[in-house]
């Protein structure tokens, strides 16, 4: 042992540094040991090593700074075999401490590169005096570091910013032996040396970088360990009273779980939030009292998919379920204040997208810092202005700020005392199943029973927390057991987010915004009496659609000037199918095109005339909703067949396209829909040419038919067969609806829920691909007429023009009989020969003779005006050749 060491730092340990350390003993890694760990390559690693590094570099950049690494704790041994043999000093066997000593020593090699003199004298200093020996590769490979190194081509590697550029320089190398690849402690190397690279490369500029480094490596060499920049504290556990063994190392590293994610986080934030807000100590103490209780409380709501029939389970901890919700909010937060950004709203979303770019993702304080949601700054930080300075001070407050209110409203929420004050109907929000969504997403991998979550989730629970944290003290002063302006509010937001889709972060960050602008612009709690007041909105001024919003400024408008108006339009907006679009019956009862000005001059008999025809509409369609719920309607559509007979109800996919949609058979599916189409409210001016506007104007005229009962659904189903019987006798013989208001057999082909309509002909779209797929609908009508009739033709919709054919044969000649319908609206019949191949030939004069001799007028070919017509003559022609047909 050396001289220097004396009996004080045996017991107390002692301020040391690498370069003293390396001085007096030979460092050896001992065979217990992990390997080298801070250089993993996983995410979890990376975001520990990035924030260390920056720390070193911005301590050896600052002359006033330094950095303590704690204690490292080892023994001092005799030499042996399997060590480096230094004669003339002991080894220092870390217990620990020896990630931070191999980090350092790589540091220190690192800057030597930058200078001759300074590599000349780390190989004098270090050679023979740091080794591994958990692997004998891992030794060789800090040997060879010191040994045959070429410090110019790894500088030019640096200088030009490659994505690997030590590591990549130093496998190239032909000293380094390829199988070193797989020794991970040296894999942890060569990834410490590119990230220290990496660093180093950002924060210095090129033309600084060797007089940097040389300062930097004379700040870690120095002799007076006062003015060491990096010190740690050397406690030798083998000498004086300690006589300590490798068994300590183990109990060491048993003694206790490390620090699961969140306490990380937890630690970091609070320190944190010291920085920036005045209520870090209130935090600190709620969310390990009163906060962790409330959770607490609500951490078995939602059990693994394991345990879903296990009533014993029960969940040990709530750490995860607070992240979720730490996470939710800063996500929300930042989306709000940033600008756009889509790969960080992307992972702080944690998108499908940002998963399946990195499956490993993991939202740590570091990564939180990485994305820019934390700002860490120092006193020492230098900012371009002070508006800069500014806004990051204001960011950093505000993220803050909102996680302990987000926090403080759920403990209210959920809370015994003022859990009341909280109850919102369940039509506008479940809280508790909102709540455990946010709660409990992910927590148990892929045994979660919620495996994600989705936007519309994440911007409901925005919408209630802030506003809860908003009015906090309207709320608590509410002397109503239900808060109407809270549920009032829910009820608007329920509207809102369901009139919309939100596909990717982007679109979710601007509905944030507009909603984050509007509870901005609310002078009072009640979001009606702000509606109310809202005249011009400029185009484009929201992500959701205009006419919803104008929707919503209508309602606040009637109930502000007549109350008995939120009754009724509270029971239309909560509709199962379509929650909270009900202005279509606005359009319906004649009310869309009224203004503000005009409502708020009408008297108490007006608002009942209106009401009551609103009220009606609305009964008609709760009728018309239970049957179509309730009934397999595709069987016989009659209520597509009903609104047809009105009109072309069918959505036009743009307006030069022949393609249109049918509605989509569930009645509140996203897709084309009973859902969609009833979006259309006509209160938007704008939207007068909207798809869906024909659509509805088609439903009013069924509603509206005297021949429409909706006493129950069985008076309801008649009354739709007989207005469609009712509209054949008015239309047109050529009118292409014909064939699909007579027969509900040929909407049963439209698998794809399409149809063509060109020049007065409709193609139902049987499935996806060429136009052999699609089912000319005259034509087919005609095929099914005669099937119903056991008259047994074939129908082709392989070739063009689509139709009804017989074969039959004479003398051996197959014979084929085709019924057409033409571009004049007729029925063409026309008999043709066919070869072997079923491929049409000419006729001779005999074949002529035989052909004319079945068709009545002797003619070829020949026509019929209706479809009635055609349907008595095919079957005419028949039975006259029943006796040649070919089956």
């Amino acid at each position: 042992m050396s001289n220097n060491i004396q009996d004080t730092d045996v017991q107390q340990g002692r301020k040391c540094s690498l370069w003293q350390l390396a001085a007096e003993n030979a460092i050896v890694i001992p065979i217990i040991q992990r390997d080298y760990a801070q250089g993993r390559s996983n995410d979890k690693v990376r975001q520990i090593r990035q924030p260390f590094l920056k720390k070193i570099f911005k301590v050896l950049d600052n002359n006033d700074s330094r950095l303590e690494l704690d204690f490292v704790y080892g023994t001092l041994e005799t030499p042996k075999d399997i060590s480096l043999k230094n004669a003339n000093y002991d080894n220092f066997v870390p217990l620990d401490g020896q990630q931070r000593l191999t980090t350092m020593f790589l540091l220190h090699w690192f800057l030597a590169l930058w200078n001759e003199d300074d590599f000349n004298m780390m190989q004098s200093h270090f050679k023979g005096r740091f080794a591994y020996t958990t692997r004998l590769s891992s030794s060789d490979f800090c040997a060879e570091l010191l040994e045959h190194v070429c410090s110019e081509e790894v500088k030019q590697s640096i200088d030009t910013d490659t994505k690997h550029p030590v590591s990549s320089m130093l496998k190239d190398e032909g000293w380094f032996h390829n199988q070193w690849s797989n020794d991970p402690t040296i894999s942890g190397m060569l990834t410490m040396l590119d990230s220290m690279a990496s660093m180093f490369n950002d924060i210095i500029a090129k033309e600084d970088r060797e007089a940097k480094a040389h300062a930097f490596f004379e700040r870690l060499t120095c002799s007076n360990i006062d003015d060491a920049a990096i010190t740690f504290n050397l406690l030798y556990l083998n000498r004086g009273n300690f006589h300590l063994s490798d068994e300590l190392y183990i109990k060491m590293n048993s003694r206790g779980k490390p620090l699961s994610d969140f306490e990380t986080f937890k630690a970091r934030f609070e320190s944190f939030m010291a920085k920036h807000t005045n209520v870090d100590k209130e935090f600190a103490k709620k969310i390990d009292g009163e906060w962790a209780d409330v959770f607490w409380n609500l951490r078995n709501n939602v059990r693994p998919k394991s345990e879903k029939d296990n009533k014993d389970y029960y969940r040990d901890n709530t750490d995860d379920m607070i992240m979720n919700v730490i996470k939710v909010t800063l996500a929300n937060k930042f989306a709000i204040l940033a600008d756009n950004n889509d790969n960080a709203l992307d992972e702080l979303f944690e998108s499908q997208i940002a998963k399946k770019a990195n499956p490993d993702m993991r939202l740590t304080f570091y990564r939180y810092t990485e994305l820019g949601v934390f700002n860490d700054t120092n006193d020492d930080d230098t900012y371009e202005d002070e508006e800069q300075e500014r806004q990051i001070q204001e960011q950093n407050e505000a993220v803050c700020q909102n996680v302990y209110d987000t926090l403080k409203f759920i403990s209210e929420i959920k809370g015994a005392s003022s859990a009341m004050k909280y109850q919102i109907d369940k039509e506008y929000v479940d809280v508790d199943e909102l709540l455990n969504r946010i709660l409990f997403y992910g927590i148990d991998g892929k045994n979660s029973e919620i495996p994600g979550i989705t936007y519309q989730t994440r911007l409901m629970f925005w919408a209630l927390s802030e506003y809860c944290i908003r009015f906090r003290d309207d709320i608590q002063n509410c002397l109503q057991q239900k808060c109407t302006a809270l549920n009032r509010w829910m009820r608007f937001i329920r509207n809102m987010v369901e009139s919309a889709e939100y596909n990717n972060a982007s679109e979710m960050q601007k509905a944030l915004k507009f909603l984050d602008q509007l509870l901005a612009r609310m002078k009072n709690s009640d979001i009606i009496a702000h509606l109310s007041s809202m005249r011009d909105i400029p185009e484009d001024s929201t992500p959701f659609p205009q006419s919803q919003l104008k929707e919503e400024i209508m309602k606040a408008q009637l109930i502000t000037c007549d109350a008995s108006w939120e009754n009724s339009i509270d029971l239309a907006d909560n509709v199962t199918s379509w929650p909270g679009r009900s202005g279509y019956l606005f359009y319906l009862s004649g009310m869309s095109d009224k203004s503000y000005e005009e409502i708020s001059q009408w008297d108490t008999a007006t608002h009942n005339h209106y009401r009551s025809l609103y009220d009606e509409y609305k009964q008609k369609m709760d009728m018309l909703l239970l049957y179509l719920n309730e009934t397999d309607f595709k069987k016989e559509c009659l209520f597509e067949r009903a609104m047809l007979s009105k009109g072309c109800y069918l959505r036009k996919e743009d307006k030069r396209s022949i393609i249109y949609s049918m509605m989509d058979q569930s009645v509140s599916s996203r897709s084309y829909s009973f859902r969609q189409m009833i979006q259309f409210n006509g209160i938007d001016a704008n939207n007068d040419d909207s798809t869906y506007k024909e659509g509805v104007e088609c439903l009013k005229k069924v509603l509206d038919d005297n021949l429409f009962c909706y006493t129950d659904t069985k008076q309801l189903k008649q009354s739709l067969r007989n207005i469609i019987d009712s509209s054949l006798n008015a239309i047109r013989d050529w009118d292409w609806r014909l064939p699909l208001l007579e027969n509900p057999k040929i909407w049963d082909e439209a698998k794809q829920r399409f149809m063509w309509i060109d020049n007065d002909t409709a193609w139902v779209v049987r499935q996806k691909g060429g136009r052999t797929n699609q089912y000319e609908t005259w034509s087919y009508h005609l095929y099914l007429r005669l099937s119903d009739a056991g008259v047994k033709y074939d129908y082709s919709y392989h070739s063009y023009p689509r139709h009804t054919f017989l074969n039959f044969k004479d003398s051996g000649q197959v014979y084929q009989l085709r019924i057409s319908h033409t571009p004049s609206d007729e029925w063409q019949f026309e008999i043709i020969a066919l070869d072997e191949d079923s491929n049409q030939i000419e006729m001779d004069s005999g074949m002529k003779q035989f052909a004319l001799s079945l068709i009545p007028g002797n003619s070829l070919p020949f026509t019929k005006k209706s479809i009635n017509d055609a349907v008595i003559c095919a079957e005419a022609i028949y039975n006259s050749i029943k006796s040649f047909i070919i089956h």
